[in-house]
């Protein structure tokens, strides 16, 4: 941005460029949030995740099979792993009813 800001004070002189670089700086959008902390771990998980990488493959294969559907249930589902993780089930024991 600064060398746009350089190159508009040289063509149309610092009184017209100074307004523009103004504008340029304040309408940036604020960079998104991405990661967030794995509520089973210390780690970090994105925001589409429930869990960082290595507790969702900790998980049985069958609870993840039931957290990946998409229906009415999905939220007690996940409600479900929250309150198992937060009740110290270890992940390798966690139950997720279909």
């Amino acid at each position: 941005m600064r060398w746009l800001w350089i190159a508009l004070a040289c063509c149309l002189g610092a009184s017209l460029a100074w307004p523009l670089s103004c504008y340029l700086v304040q309408s940036r959008k604020a960079p998104a949030v991405t990661e967030f902390p794995c509520p089973a771990c210390s780690g970090t998980r994105r925001a589409s995740q429930y869990l960082c990488r290595a507790d969702w493959f900790s998980l049985p294969v069958a609870a993840q099979r039931a957290l990946k559907r998409r229906d009415r249930q999905a939220r007690a589902r996940l409600q479900e792993l929250y309150e198992q993780i937060t009740a110290g089930v270890p992940l390798d024991q966690i139950h997720i009813t279909p």
